[in-house]
């Protein structure tokens, strides 16, 4: 159960990374901006930030 732990881990992780870098494409964000506005997003709408990551990169993805 660890080791199912760190992959769903690592996957946020990397979903997390996808999505900053499309919004720092996307919008001319720096890293960080593009962090504070997954975190923002995550806490206005009381979700994980890899939940709203996931949901931005499939719309940035859909739009491009």
């Amino acid at each position: 159960e660890a080791a199912l732990g760190m992959l769903s881990f690592a996957s946020e992780r990397k979903v997390v990374e996808k999505a900053k870098g499309l919004l720092m494409a996307q919008r001319n964000l720096s890293e960080e901006e593009a962090y504070q506005t997954l975190r923002k997003l995550a806490m206005d709408r009381n979700q994980r930030i890899g939940e709203v990551a996931r949901t931005v990169v499939s719309l940035l993805e859909l739009l491009s």
